[in-house]
């Protein structure tokens, strides 16, 4: 069970595994779930819970909130701010990474460059140089501000076209996304567990098919550049 490999790790009693782990949203009945049925989402917030444990003192995440409904995605962003130690993370969530990180290293052919701040200022930075360009606003929201075309050819009608559509495609599940969200937060307030997860599900899937749109996103401005 949950408290079996908690304590197996260290934990000095249920008492202890429990508040360590209740910090990453395990209930009492969650320790008791066997480790191999805990979802993706609940196995990234009990290795983390580990790692406290365990008194670490540098992580290294990959994704860490992929597949994570809004609820645990929040008690990781706060475990990890409290952290003390070094955290070295990979993400694609810029709203995470303006939360969690201090220091921006950016790969560029070869070289590894250094920028203090978050990604909002890293990007910045960037657009103050000349040296990126305007990115959808963070996977939360996208610019619908469209490029002044005059004389456009037939071509690039089509690629207009083709941009607004994703635009209203990526709107629209944010607009899904947003829904859910709330509707998992009045789940949760009003004890209808059954629901909560369901909805998150649901909301795991619409993420997926955010980072697929802006992915497509990234790619077309990508061929644009």
């Amino acid at each position: 069970t949950v408290l079996e490999a908690f304590m197996d790790l260290g934990a000095e009693n249920r008492h202890r595994a429990f508040s360590i782990l209740s910090r990453f949203l395990f209930t009492w009945e969650d320790m008791e779930k066997n480790v191999r049925s805990l979802s993706g989402g609940e196995k990234n917030r009990f290795l983390l819970a580990a790692a406290v444990l365990g008194k670490a003192n540098f992580l290294v995440l990959d994704e860490p909130t992929n597949h994570l409904d809004v609820y645990t995605r929040e008690a990781v962003e706060e475990s990890l701010s409290e952290f003390p130690g070094t955290v070295l993370v990979v993400s694609h969530d810029r709203y995470f990474l303006d939360k969690i990180v201090d220091r921006i290293v950016e790969i560029d052919d070869t070289d590894l460059v250094e920028y203090d701040g978050n990604f909002s200022e890293f990007w910045a930075e960037k657009l103050r140089t000349g040296e990126a360009r305007a990115l959808p606003e963070s996977r939360g929201k996208i610019s619908t501000r469209r490029k002044e075309r005059t004389g456009a050819t037939a071509g690039r009608s089509a690629d207009d076209g083709r941009r607004e559509s994703l635009e209203r495609r990526i709107m629209d599940m944010e607009a899904q996304k947003g829904r859910l969200e709330r509707l998992i937060t009045e789940a949760f307030e009003s004890g209808d567990h059954q629901s909560g997860r369901r909805l998150s599900a649901d909301l795991e899937e619409i993420g997926n098919q955010l980072d697929r749109l802006y992915d497509e996103w990234e790619e077309w401005e990508g061929e644009d550049r």
